[in-house]
């Protein structure tokens, strides 16, 4: 099999067609996805592309809050509690996104609510009015301080195992005992008590030698020291009654489990000393431990777990611009694979359909058939994910960009169209610098690809139009075809008139100096080819650079610019040369959009 075929039996969909295709649910992952890069930017922009009114934090401006040196890790922890309210915001409306939720979370900062004393978060409908009832209050506390014991019954020992996952945790407990012996001896220095201050250097030189003897067993779990952990989110609730005003409580993900088994075991415990309080005619003591014992099971009724880990949340804290891209590439590969299951079954059916008309007529056997099918299926669900995720992750940047312009092209079809075009150039600039085709050749058949894309957006929207679904891809599929075949003919007929009038010239020229001529002419050609190649790579470079400058300070005029130089550059006026043009045609409905 030739590699025209196998590009044929590798492309029954054509990435421009399956653009079309998934055009909503890049929309809507992208516009999800968006969400997460608002908490980092500190924006707010609606499902028309409209930036809002926002008051609150962002996750970059949480990264450069102060810490105080003798408090940091306390510092980042409160620190990161507000960076888990922006996560939690963006996840919350992320899901609602998803299901066709209008609904969206907010934190009551973003809303002006400064330090609201009951919420930090609530739900508000489309026209943001609050929603009664749903608000919440974050405790990002995590467990108390953990619970080493294990290590203090082995700090004679040669090696001292830490649990799975537990050993910075093991670090930072041997790091504040040593501290704490130190500070001791020291103080016992200080009063003249020698032994006492041997005994805490003693102390503080064991710790100091099981830091070199500790190594993380992953075959061990914290559960198998029978460990009770204690989480401060209890201890808070129990001793602090002003936290009855809190509705809802949202806690880590990830802790709710042990939450709530912490919080039973010390209800039982604390009706067990009532118990022997109330035996022994202490009164006053039974009724204060019933009373713990109550709070505990009330805080068992209010408690919820959040999206959020709080080891995500510190990190946020620490890296916020890490944390984001990791975000937005893990939701583009989410949408990347719902678009690859999607073009894999229409792949399938269609390339079915082609391969069973195949075998039929004699043109294939059965075994070529089945790998056809195979090629075709997997070619087009390779297409898909790479469609599906770069134009999930392009329509985030675009509508959180806080370039109005940008935002309001996010919500069309584009992102996932300038994908879908680039794996076609890709296709085409890969076969030319390998040799495969001309420079000629690439150029035609990037022509081609520009006028089939022209064709198939305008058949996907008539398509779209007739019969939603279905008929966007089928219009799509028929514009490209369509225009590729009136393409292709025009071409030929232009080769053959070429070629005509080469012959004649050959046949005049029957001598050795005419081709010597040509071949100057053809090393003159390739020359000035290569020069003018080089000219639009610096063009589009700086342009590319432009672009990027532009956007990341919000610079429309710049941006604008930059598009306008890169149009030219390949012989095409962009049609709004400024902000207020486009804002112009998007207000008249009599407008129409120029391709």
């Amino acid at each position: 099999m030739d590699k025209e075929k196998d590009s044929k039996e590798g492309k029954v969909i054509n990435p421009v067609t399956i653009a079309a295709t998934e055009r909503d649910l890049v929309q809507t992952h992208g516009e999800g996805s968006s969400q997460i890069i608002q908490a980092y930017k500190g924006v707010r922009v609606d499902g028309q592309g409209i930036t809002e009114d926002f008051h609150g934090r962002s996750l970059k401006g949480i990264s450069k809050y102060k810490t105080n040196p003798q408090y940091k890790n306390q510092n980042i922890q409160q620190q990161a509690g507000f960076s888990a309210e922006l996560i939690d915001e963006a996840r919350q409306n992320q899901q609602a996104i998803l299901a066709g939720d209008a609904t969206r979370t907010r934190t009551t900062d973003g809303l002006g609510q400064t330090n609201d004393p009951q919420n930090d978060l609530v739900k508000v409908h489309p026209d943001g009015s609050v929603i009664s009832g749903s608000g919440t209050q974050l405790k990002f506390y995590g467990y108390e301080s953990p619970k080493c014991d294990y290590i203090d019954k082995s700090l004679n020992k040669d090696t001292i195992a830490v649990p799975k996952g537990r050993l910075t945790e093991a670090r930072a407990y041997l790091d504040e005992k040593i501290k704490i012996a130190q500070d001791k001896a020291k103080s016992c220095q200080e009063k003249g008590a020698i032994e006492k201050e041997i005994k805490f250097r003693q102390q503080a030189e064991k710790y100091q030698a099981a830091k070199s003897k500790i190594y993380e067993d992953k075959t061990l779990h914290l559960e198998d020291f029978q460990i009770n952990k204690r989480y401060k989110v209890v201890s808070k609730y129990i001793s602090d009654e002003s936290w009855d005003r809190y509705e809802t409580i949202t806690i880590p993900k990830g802790d709710l489990e042990g939450t709530i088994a912490d919080a039973k075991y010390r209800a039982k415990q604390f009706r067990e000393i009532a118990h022997k309080y109330e035996e022994r005619g202490e009164h006053d003591l039974a009724t204060q431990n019933l009373k713990k014992a109550e709070r505990c099971d009330t805080l068992v009724s209010k408690v919820k777990e959040s999206n959020t880990e709080l080891s995500e949340a510190v990190f946020a804290r620490q890296n916020p611009q890490l944390f984001t891209i990791k975000e937005v590439l893990t939701n583009g590969h989410q949408a990347g694979v719902i678009a690859a299951k999607n073009a894999m079954v229409m792949g399938g059916t269609i390339s079915l359909a082609m391969n069973v008309y195949a075998i039929a007529s004699g043109e294939k056997d059965l075994a070529e058939a089945t790998k056809d099918m195979a090629t075709a299926t997997v070619g087009a669900g390779a297409s898909a994910y790479l469609i599906g995720n770069g134009g999930t992750v392009l329509q985030s940047v675009m509508h959180s960009s806080g370039v109005n312009a940008l935002q309001k092209l996010s919500m069309t079809g584009l992102p996932s169209a300038i994908v879908a075009g680039g794996i076609e150039m890709h296709h085409i600039l890969k076969a030319y610098f390998r040799g495969e085709i001309t420079e000629t050749e690439a150029v035609q058949q990037l022509g081609e690809k520009g006028v089939g894309t022209l064709a198939a957006t305008y058949g996907a929207t008539v398509g779209t139009l007739i019969l939603p679904g279905i008929g966007t891809a089928v219009g799509s599929m028929v514009g490209y075809m369509v225009s590729s075949m009136i393409y292709g003919s025009c071409l030929s007929i232009l080769q053959e008139a070429d070629l005509a009038y080469e012959n004649y010239l050959a046949t005049k020229k029957m001598c050795e100096a005419a081709r010597e001529q040509m071949r100057q002419q053809r090393i003159i050609f390739e020359t000035v080819s290569s020069q003018i190649l080089n000219h639009h790579k610096k063009v589009f470079d700086s342009s590319v650079l432009a672009l990027m400058d532009a956007f990341e300070d919000s610079d429309t005029t710049n941006y604008t610019n930059a598009l306008s130089a890169l149009a030219h550059e390949f012989g095409r006026e962009l049609q709004f040369k400024d902000e207020s043009e486009f804002d112009q045609f998007m207000s008249d409905s009599s407008s129409t959009l120029i391709f």
